[in-house]
């Protein structure tokens, strides 16, 4: 069994390594083709890609962090939804939550809701995680107008208690790209960083949490080097097994394995 999580250890940490070099755009088109002003509209990743994050909170007590979650996209599809199409990612998704070291199992999700024809990107599962890139780059303007979705389960409404007074800041820079929105009313703010493939890579917010009855602070970030569907090895089948990695040493690149888990379709 040692020999196993030993072998596990030095494969993940094979593929980690072997993603710090592959880091180009890898885009994937968007099937079918959206309509004018939108054709040249994709993903910055591929299926196979796998991402995990960290999740942390300062309720006014000191800095904890609260859960890890990876991705592991699985497909793209255009998906009806409320009588509209949205192109969206399939993924599996796990959860590692850190305070009673618990782990849920992985389960099957629809990420990145984008709907062209009405203008907006809306993703379930709170913090936007991929955003869409056109042939000039990552799509950063349209993006952070088109993610006030007006849903009740939107993050940023929830966080910012809706969507009027938001100002609205981007910045482009090489894999360094922002979305700010502040509410003018009272200062509270959401910051979203993304690379040039469209993948999160930090977030911060401050807001008044209505559970807690107190401001607070989050904090996402990515936890480690992102790895590609392309640098996996055949040996293991994306979609059947998923690898939930957490970086432990920045500079010795030390890897544990939180689960590996049989997925069943």
């Amino acid at each position: 069994m040692k020999k196993r999580v030993v072998g596990l250890m030095y494969i993940t940490s094979v593929i980690c390594i072997l993603s710090i070099f592959n880091n180009g755009v890898q885009a994937t088109p968007l099937d079918p083709t959206p309509g004018q002003p939108f054709e040249s509209a994709q993903w910055g990743i591929n299926i196979g890609y796998i991402g995990t994050w960290e999740f942390s909170r300062d309720n006014g007590t000191g800095l904890k962090v609260v859960q890890e979650y990876s991705f592991n996209i699985t497909g793209f599809e255009l998906f009806s939804w409320n009588s509209t199409d949205w192109y969206v990612l399939d993924a599996k998704v796990g959860h590692f939550y850190v305070q009673n070291s618990t782990f849920d199992p992985f389960s099957s999700a629809r990420l990145s809701f984008i709907n062209f024809t009405d203008q907006y990107i809306y993703n379930p599962l709170t913090v936007i995680t991929f955003l869409p890139l056109n042939n000039s780059g990552l799509m950063l303007e349209w993006c952070a107008s088109a993610l006030l979705y007006p849903s009740p389960y939107n993050f940023i409404l929830q966080y910012l208690n809706g969507s009027d007074h938001i100002v609205i800041t981007t910045h482009k820079s090489t894999n360094n790209n922002m979305i700010q929105y502040v509410k003018s009313t009272n200062g509270d703010y959401i910051k979203l960083f993304f690379d040039d493939k469209g993948v999160l890579f930090s977030m911060e917010s401050f807001y008044y949490s209505n559970s807690l009855e107190i401001h607070v602070t989050d904090y996402v970030k990515r936890s480690f080097p992102a790895i590609p569907g392309s640098t996996l090895p055949p040996s293991i089948p994306l979609g059947n097994f998923f690898i939930l990695i957490t970086l432990l040493s920045v500079c010795g690149l030390t890897f544990y394995v939180h689960q590996r888990k049989q997925i069943t379709s």
